[in-house]
């Protein structure tokens, strides 16, 4: 298996969950996160004076998917958090090893 690990601009997530839940996808972790990439910080104006902002909000999005998957999943992903501007996020993709279910204690170890 692999993970599926997407950092996207808040207000694209409605836009990414409809098209995960169109190809299937169901089990979906979303966190709320701050950082900042290429971009840096973001220069506004509060009550007169300039301040730098460094962190940038953003979801993470994670999913667990079947490596034949991941194409779909991440053009899904992309289609629909893409708006053209500096800032709309990464994708990053990551083997998964093992999964240990809590309740049962079960495991489910992958080889790939």
């Amino acid at each position: 298996m692999k993970t599926i690990t997407a950092l996207i601009r808040p207000h694209q997530w409605d836009a990414v969950k409809i098209a995960l839940l169109q190809i299937g996808i169901v089990d979906i972790t979303l966190s709320d996160v701050k950082g900042f990439g290429r971009q840096r910080g973001l220069l506004q104006q509060y009550r007169g004076s300039d301040t730098k902002i460094w962190f940038h909000r953003k979801l993470k999005v994670e999913v667990k998917v079947d490596p034949g998957m991941v194409a779909s999943v991440v053009e899904k992903i992309t289609l629909a958090a893409r708006t053209g501007q500096v800032g709309d996020g990464k994708i990053f993709v990551s083997p998964l090893q093992k999964v240990v279910q809590v309740r049962t204690g079960e495991e489910r170890v992958q080889l790939s």
